[in-house]
């Protein structure tokens, strides 16, 4: 994103940058303290909207102005980011283990995912395999 901005008496302005997923009631920071007027934001875990909104404040260290984006415009909506935690990467298992998989999961419009309601499909072992090796990353299906 890039805007403009000037100081009448010519000092050096830094700027802070918000976001807004509902057309105002509430704002998040993009980025702080920026020195130049544009700013590569990424994206990937921001909120989706159909009333997004970039506010965008401008101070020289003593005065500060703030304009914010003349329409609103959509964020696309993200999928849920799921991580496993445990079992680790390369970890090994015999036969006889109970293998507990341990994950945490986020979602830009929902936050946390306390109980992400893990499904999964049981490990099965051939009887002559003396252990499991984890294939890392392991593929989620997309319905989980």
């Amino acid at each position: 994103m890039q805007w403009s901005a000037s100081d009448l008496d010519g000092d050096r302005l830094t700027y802070d940058v918000a976001y807004s997923p509902d057309g105002g009631q509430r704002w998040m920071a993009v980025a702080m303290g920026l020195t130049e007027n544009r700013y590569l934001w990424d994206t990937d875990r921001v909120a989706g909207s159909t009333n997004g909104l970039i506010k965008v404040s401008a101070m020289d260290g003593v005065n500060s102005g703030v304009d914010q984006s003349n329409a609103r415009f959509v964020m696309q909506a993200k999928g849920p980011i799921v991580t496993i935690l445990s079992p680790t990467n390369n970890s090994q298992h015999f036969l006889q283990d109970l293998i507990m998989f341990k994950g945490a999961g986020y979602d830009a419009e929902e936050g946390m995912i306390d109980d992400p309601g893990w499904r999964g499909h049981p490990v099965s072992m051939e009887p002559w395999a003396r252990a499991l090796s984890l294939p890392w990353p392991i593929s989620l299906p997309a319905n989980i």
